[in-house]
């Protein structure tokens, strides 16, 4: 008996090891941890590396602003959001909760949507509550045009250095956001 306790041992010894190496490997998380962050490749614009462009938005309060005036030592994550998106509102949840990546930003939510459609964004959201996210309605629909967006989400990342870093179309995880910013 002593020896099928000890065979047995072995064999579950090596089975354990083999799928620990397995999972790291395949990048796998051990026993239901955090999956591994799938990172998207920015699209092609034609715009890499160019300076943020002049868009002036409809604010919150009624007054204009250019998203050029924002805080110039942070990198800018411009968000066009469409008001009643699923998607964008998940996006948009996921990076309020993430405080770490968020104080280290500055973010812009653009929308063309109607000036009603972004308040009720804005008090849904309780934007408010945060001094570095700007929102606005961009009335010229510049950005979707400089992009040439055809949906929301579309996120645009521009670096401490006011150089765009990556566009992406699409729901975009909080930490590539933070990967992107910080290159």
């Amino acid at each position: 008996m002593n020896k099928n306790v000890k065979y047995i041992s072995i064999v579950l010894a090596v089975g354990i090891l083999l799928y620990i190496g397995i999972s790291e490997l395949l990048g796998v998380p051990i026993l239901g941890g955090a999956p591994p962050i799938a990172l998207r490749m920015p699209e092609k614009t034609g715009k890499e590396g160019a300076k943020i462009p002049q868009i002036s938005l409809l604010t919150y309060d009624s007054t204009l602003f250019n998203i050029n005036d924002l805080q110039k030592e942070k990198p800018l994550v411009l968000f066009y959001f469409s008001a009643e998106c699923a998607y964008c509102q998940a996006e948009l949840e996921a990076i309020l909760r993430k405080k770490e990546i968020l104080n280290k930003i500055q973010l812009c939510l653009l929308t063309s949507e109607s000036f009603h459609d972004m308040k009720m964004f804005y008090d849904r959201n309780h934007l408010n509550e945060y001094t570095n996210i700007k929102i606005g309605v961009d009335y010229n629909n510049k950005f979707i045009s400089y992009f040439n967006v055809t949906g929301t989400p579309y996120v645009a990342i521009y670096g401490r250095d006011k150089l765009l870093k990556g566009a992406f179309s699409g729901i975009l995880s909080t930490q590539q956001i933070k990967m992107v910013a910080s290159e």
